[in-house]
């Protein structure tokens, strides 16, 4: 029975340890609101290529809100309307702890990856996530 429970708590570690190694992705799509660590995040145009050289989108986010309101037409909640930017492939965003990197721009759909966190608790030191 000893051997039963060490052999169940040795899978569950490991299966916990696979889990953390891989790194989290998720796909924005366009004029859908996707909900990232407590963040709403929101694509309405891209580009596949123009004069810089490579494709982009135009993000807006806004974080700390309910995520009651991911669906509804005011989907900031009760904040100031985000501002919209371009973001290129290889260009980050912090959303909580982790800075989510533009992995790729297809058309319609935006894909990052967590790609780094923050070491410290002053934000002075980032490591790569694996």
């Amino acid at each position: 029975m000893r051997d039963v429970i060490l052999l169940g708590l040795v899978v569950m570690t490991f299966g916990v340890a696979c889990s953390r190694s891989e790194s989290a992705r998720f796909v924005l799509e366009n004029n859908k609101v996707e909900r990232v660590e407590g963040c709403h995040l929101f694509m309405n145009a891209w580009n596949a290529t123009d004069e810089r050289g490579g494709p982009w989108a135009v993000i807006e986010f806004v974080c700390d809100v309910p995520e009651s309101v991911q669906h509804e037409k005011e989907w900031w909640g009760d904040k100031p309307h985000p501002l919209a930017f371009t973001m290129g492939v290889g260009e980050c965003l912090v959303l909580g702890k982790k800075f989510y990197c533009v992995e790729s721009i297809e058309p319609g759909e935006v894909t990052f990856k967590a790609t780094y966190e923050w070491v410290t608790r002053h934000h002075d030191h980032i490591k790569p996530l694996p």
